[in-house]
Order: structure tokens, then sequence, then C-alpha cells
């Protein structure tokens, strides 16, 4: 102070410029708590989003009828029976679609399919992309071949049926799997053989025909069905049943049976082949059958979701210790939070 009792100026300015950088610092605190709150709470809703999608998953595994899955199964029933603790969970069956991985060209060329493709694109085109390429896990890649309106009708989510994916994909398939290019090509002599022969290589049959292969390959590689009949489009359905080398007799109407069935029941593959009238050998039931390879788990709350990929695991016909028809076991290949 001066002589008469006042602050002198340089000391207010210092007291001023003090008082503002405490208050500075007082504000940057407070931002900083306010950050780490939010942060905490977004960590908190992650974890119950999380967990309730992992709940989800746990009902896949406790299905009372592994062997077929379908709208009135347990799982399906509690995601639609409203919220629970305030999130809303969805299960959908994502490879019941056309998996461009590894369709065929000729199910492109033969079939109104081909009509998915955009103008002047063939499938041969595609199948040349994939060969210089490789695969995609993505659409994207394939959308320069499909028109936009196609999407809903596809996936890259699946496994590769022997008798079903391109001959091409399954050599590359090979050599990524096994790390062997000559291998690859015996793989692919061998395949050509059951294309040839129009042959189906069914479960019990896989391990003998491919030997020591079938372990290199296998699971990727396998003999399941790439489509479940209960959650398949009904376009595609009728594609398949009206695929014209396989001859059957009134597709349009026993495509709509089939349709009038998954309504009503769970189906087996002895009911599906009863529907189309053929044996349950027929190349048809490699297409379609009653499981679903992949799910997508969604778990939302508010703006926020969780969301898990979820392969089923196929049975393994190289291990017949525990049978065909065990217990399905599943696995969380991606886990996405947004936003």
């Amino acid at each position: 102070m001066d002589s008469s009792g006042s602050i002198a100026p340089r000391v207010l300015v210092m007291l001023l410029i003090l008082a503002a950088a405490l208050m500075g610092v007082s504000g940057y605190l407070e931002v900083s708590r306010s950050s780490v709150r939010r942060s905490a709470d977004r960590e908190a809703r992650k974890t119950r989003l999380y967990t309730e999608a992992m709940t989800v998953v746990a009902r896949l595994s406790d299905d009372p009828t592994p062997e077929s899955d379908w709208a009135g199964d347990p799982v399906q029933e509690y995601c639609t029976t409203g919220e629970h603790d305030g999130i809303r969970v969805k299960i959908t069956d994502i490879s019941s679609r056309l998996n461009l991985n590894y369709i065929r060209k000729n199910l492109l060329e033969k079939t109104a399919f081909s009509s998915l493709l955009k103008p002047g694109v063939t499938a041969a085109e595609l199948q040349q992309f994939r060969v210089d390429s490789g695969l995609s896990p993505t659409l994207e890649p394939y959308m320069a071949f499909f028109r936009e309106s196609a999407r809903p009708y596809c996936t890259t989510y699946g496994w590769a049926n022997i008798n079903l994916t391109d001959e091409f994909v399954l050599r590359s398939l090979y050599a990524s799997l096994s790390g062997s290019a000559y291998g690859a090509q015996a793989f692919h002599t061998r395949i050509q053989s059951l294309l040839t022969e129009k042959r189906i290589l069914l479960d019990e049959e896989y391990a003998t025909y491919l030997g020591e292969d079938a372990a290199r390959v296998f699971p990727v590689i396998n003999t399941e069905p790439w489509f479940n009949i209960h959650f398949v489009d009904p376009y595609i359905l009728g594609e398949l049943v009206a695929y014209p080398e396989y001859a059957i007799e009134n597709p349009a109407r026993k495509t709509a049976r089939l349709l009038e069935l998954r309504r009503y029941a769970e189906m087996s593959r002895a009911d599906i082949a009863a529907a189309l009238g053929v044996s349950e050998r027929h190349t048809l039931l490699q297409y379609i059958g009653t499981t679903t390879a992949f799910w997508d788990v969604t778990a939302t709350l508010q703006d926020e979701r969780c969301t898990l990929i979820v392969a089923r695991l196929p049975y393994n016909p190289t291990d017949f210790s525990h049978g065909l028809h065990a217990q399905p076991q599943f696995r969380v290949i991606e886990r996405r939070f947004e936003p």
C-alpha cells in the first residue's frame, strides 16, 4: 500500500492477473472433471450395452432346438419383448443372403439374379475380379459390379460350402489357409472333379474325400447350407427353387408352400425336402438349411449402439466324438460401438 492506505497500481494489476489465473485454473479443473465424468459415463453405458448384447449371444447358445433357428426361438422372443433396462436389442441373420465372395457365376447367369448386376457387367467379370483382387470383408468393392438396390440381398459373411463356392475362390482359400500354392492347385483339381461329376459332397463324406486337407481348410470350407429357410428373403428362395438345372415342378407354388410353413413352425431338413418333393441329398438342400451361420446382434441405448457379429461354428465332420448335432458353439468375431 502507499502512504494513503490504497493499493499501488502495480500491485493491483498483479492481483487482478493472479485472480484471473486462479479462475482459469478453476475453470480448467471443472472442465477436466466434467470431461472425466462424461468419459466414465460413456464407458459405463458401453459396458451396459456390451453386457446386454452378450446376453443375447448366451441365449443363442441356450436354444432348446439347436438344429433349427427360427422366429419363434426364445432368443428372438427376448429381442422383441420391449426394452431391457432401457436397452433395445435386435438380432438379424446376415448370412442368409447371396455371398459375393463365394457365389458361382452360373447362379448369376442362369437366374434373375443377373438383374442385380449393373448394366453391361457380367458374372465372369466378377469372378475375375475376385481372382485378381482377393476376397473382401465388406460389400463395398463389389458394388462396382452390382446395383445399389442389390445390397439388401447380398453379404460377405458366411462359410464356404465346398459344393456351392466358386472353384477359384476355393483354391484361393486353400492357399491362404495352408500356405501352400502347390497344395492349392491340387485341391483345385479335386474340386474340378466334383464339378465334372456333378457330385455333392455330404457331411459324412467330407473327411474321407479330402483326407489330410480336411483339417487344413475346416471350418472355413465345409458342407453347411448357406441359407436358413426361416430367414432367407422370398426373392432369393424363389430364384433358387426355380433354378433351371434343378427342374423342380411348379417352383412358384413350392416356394409359396415353404414360406407358409416357416410362418407357423420350426422346419427340419426333412420338412424342406418334402415340401420341394426332392431327396435330402438334392443340391437345393446344400443351399437351403435350417440354421444361421452369422448373426448381427445390436444393443441400443438412446443414440449409442453396440454391435456384435457372431459366428456359429460349423459342426466338424472330421470329429464324430460328439456327433454332428451337438450343441452349437458361437464366437464373437467383431465388436463395434457407435457413435
